[in-house]
């Protein structure tokens, strides 16, 4: 615990297995604080720093650390600092926020035929992966990222050094077909790809299953929304 870092937190290296503390947070009723004081009792599977294994809760924990800095809840730090300024009008933190009728409907496989499941959330993990958007709210997502934080001529939230960081790969994984090295940054997954970089990452719940990817050298961006469950997604 004294030597792990905030990038430790966000480029997954703790030692912890795949997935560690899921059933924690999954379908349960702890709260989010509870969720990350019980990850203390998960045993590591690795060495500290040795070995890249994604860990939904890290990022939980990582959320108590922009409260911890900033004085307010992730959630209220999201909504002013993040979809404010790009306004990112129908992005919600959360499935609690939805309204009826807001949201596709998620499908998935049951019994060998395609149906609507009901709809999942994660709430509770909160920064690991609570926002709802839409395509709209997250192209402006993506144009910020490709211009490094820039929202018009006069502001942005963050500066070309930060992006530099956000998107150097810390520890390495597993490459995608194609790919000669991949590596994993803070909070995106980077590899090339034809002599391109490639800066993505997924997102999945029941029935709904999501991709943004980034290609910086060429200035363009795809975000990738659906809601069934495919292989064809990634």
């Amino acid at each position: 615990t004294r030597e792990m870092t905030v990038l430790d937190l966000l480029v997954h290296r703790s030692g912890l297995s795949l997935g560690a503390g899921d059933l924690l947070w999954f379908h349960s009723n702890y709260s989010r604080e509870e969720i990350v004081r019980r990850l203390r009792w998960v045993p590591l599977a690795n060495s500290f720093r040795s070995t890249y294994n994604y860990d939904n809760v890290l990022y939980a924990a990582a959320g108590f650390v922009v409260q911890a800095a900033s004085g307010r809840t992730w959630e209220e730090f999201v909504r002013e600092r993040i979809f404010a300024p790009l306004q990112m009008t129908s992005s919600l933190t959360g499935v609690a926020d939805l309204r009826p009728g807001d949201v596709a409907a998620p499908h998935g496989m049951v019994a060998g035929r395609l149906q609507v499941v009901p709809l999942d959330t994660a709430d509770a993990l909160g920064p690991g992966g609570s926002i709802v958007s839409n395509v709209v709210d997250m192209a402006a997502w993506v144009r910020v990222q490709l211009d490094s934080g820039r929202i018009d001529a006069g502001h942005r939230l963050w500066g070309p050094a930060q992006t530099v960081d956000l998107w150097t790969g810390r520890i390495t994984t597993s490459p995608p077909r194609g790919a000669n090295l991949a590596m994993y940054a803070l909070g995106w997954n980077v590899y090339d790809f034809r002599g391109y970089k490639i800066v993505t990452h997924t997102g999945g719940l029941a029935g709904m299953i999501s991709r943004v990817m980034l290609i910086p050298q060429l200035r363009t961006g795809f975000v990738i929304l659906t809601n069934a469950e495919s292989s064809a997604m990634g």
